[in-house]
């Protein structure tokens, strides 16, 4: 039963006698997409100790199981979305899917490390296939009402995977075993497959005909992954170092060249319409603060309650589960406000209240304060983030033609990725500063998360503030 007639040209829909039911298994395979992304990330990063041990490897060759799925999954975007828009979303995001379910298998199965390395890769690759795609199949959704609950929805499987990641990596982990993190990913990548294949048959057509451009488009590739590298690297080593220098040097040439080879080409990679999107641009630069709220809260709150409390990985992943909750609420308040408001102002509002939680989490100054302050500050990010991630992703798609949906998209995620490395990396940075500059009589380890919590909320309420002015002469939310 097809979703939408006339492939995804947006032009009407055809929806059967199954209506409901076809519109809550789109927006579960939409979900699971995004779900799978973030948890895998987190879940993976609770199992390293136990993947250490068995590899018998050091802590810094158990960093490369990060690294070889954030890599590509980042630099791999721009083509994915591209991809997307010549082949067919439904087809890329069955692609997608099929490699992360079979990579995970493997990397469950690998007798060695260097085959998990490359389990890992092709799971980042995967992903970067099948994410664009599913943004760009929602925003090109006719009907304004399912497109935002479409969207909350994604939002809310986005925030509970950072919520549930860490829980769900330490029960699996312990009880079943680190394999395990990954069989459970792969089971519902499976299962998705499977829906999707059935579900969204009509996403099979192509959506553009312009040729994809091999060797531009691996240049970029390239380029986006030593630039995420470089600045992934930057958080434990120096800039004169080979772990950053070499990247950083092989980033620069190859983007360079790729920006030489789109002013030539008559047919670019990024089509030059998009970058004169107002909505577009304005959401990639509204990533950075969204991006900068969710690492602050998450990364750094997790990095507090453990380094600088003493809490164990377990105990540490249940404080979050309050946040889980607030993206829950945010979510369902932004469908209802979106059609009221202007999205550029919802998203600042969003990203004000980030801020503010931000705030209150770096107020946090003993183990005691924690519910008092931490956690309220948690609730405060989880609903403020999930209102403006709701109101940036639905805006990036606005203006653009169905033909470069999943090429905005692509253009999109690979800004966020961006945003939370360089966001990793600066509050880490700014959390060892803190700690060498502490004369408040606080513990110098809690003293540097404090200060990288004000440092984030300072930079998103600067976002905030570019996002109100930039976004207001974009247009509103469709069918609003």
């Amino acid at each position: 039963m097809a979703i939408f007639s006339n492939s995804e040209s947006g032009k009407g829909s055809d929806i059967g006698p199954n209506k409901v039911r076809h519109q809550l298994l789109t927006g579960m395979i939409l979900s699971v997409t995004n779900f799978l992304a973030v948890i895998d990330g987190l879940a993976v990063v609770v199992a390293l100790p136990a993947i250490q041990s068995v590899y018998e490897t050091t802590e810094a060759q158990s960093q490369l199981i990060l690294t070889a799925y954030l890599v590509p999954l980042g630099g791999g975007m721009l083509l994915g979305g591209r991809l997307g828009d010549r082949i067919g979303r439904g087809r890329a995001l069955v692609y997608g899917l099929c490699g992360f379910c079979l990579s995970c298998v493997l990397a469950a199965l690998s007798p060695s490390f260097a085959l998990l390395l490359f389990a890992r890769f092709v799971q980042g690759c995967s992903a970067a296939l099948a994410v664009p795609s599913t943004f760009g199949m929602i925003s090109d959704c006719p009907d304004p009402d399912i497109r935002r609950s479409w969207f909350a929805a994604v939002a809310t499987a986005g925030g509970l995977g950072a919520a549930g990641g860490a829980i769900l990596g330490g029960i699996v982990t312990e009880g079943l075993g680190w394999q395990f993190v990954f069989v459970l990913s792969a089971s519902l990548a499976g299962i998705s497959v499977i829906v999707t294949h059935r579900v969204l048959i009509t996403y099979t057509n192509k959506t553009s005909t312009r040729r994809i451009a091999l060797i531009p488009s691996a240049i970029s590739v390239v380029g986006m992954m030593a630039l995420i590298l470089t600045v992934s690297n930057l958080e434990t080593h120096s800039f004169t170092s080979t772990q950053v220098s070499v990247p950083a040097g092989v980033a620069l040439i190859s983007l360079v060249s790729f920006g030489m080879s789109e002013i030539r080409s008559r047919q670019p990679v990024i089509p030059w319409a998009l970058l004169r999107q107002q909505s577009l641009k304005t959401s990639v630069i509204g990533m950075v603060g969204e991006e900068t709220a969710y690492q602050g809260s998450v990364y750094i709150g997790l990095l507090m309650l453990q380094s600088g409390f003493g809490f164990g990985p377990l105990t540490a992943g249940l404080t979050f589960v309050p946040l889980g909750a607030a993206v829950l609420m945010g979510s369902a308040a932004a469908k209802r406000l979106l059609p009221r408001t202007h999205w550029a102002y919802l998203g600042a509002w969003g990203l004000i209240g980030c801020s503010l939680g931000l705030v209150l989490m770096g107020l946090t100054a003993s183990a005691e304060n924690v519910p008092s302050r931490l956690i309220t500050g948690l609730i405060l990010v989880g609903f403020s983030a999930a209102v403006a991630a709701v109101a940036l992703n639905g805006a990036a798609g606005l203006e653009v033609p169905t033909s470069h949906k999943a090429t905005a998209y692509g253009m999109h995620e690979t800004s966020t990725h961006l945003s939370a490395a360089f966001a990793i990396t600066t509050l880490s940075a700014v959390s060892l500063c803190g700690r060498t500059h502490n004369s408040a009589g606080i513990d110098d380890v809690v003293r540097g998360f404090q200060i990288a919590l004000w440092a984030a909320a300072g930079l998103v309420a600067v976002v905030a503030v570019l996002i109100a002015v930039l976004g207001r002469k974009a247009p509103r939310w469709l069918g609003s």
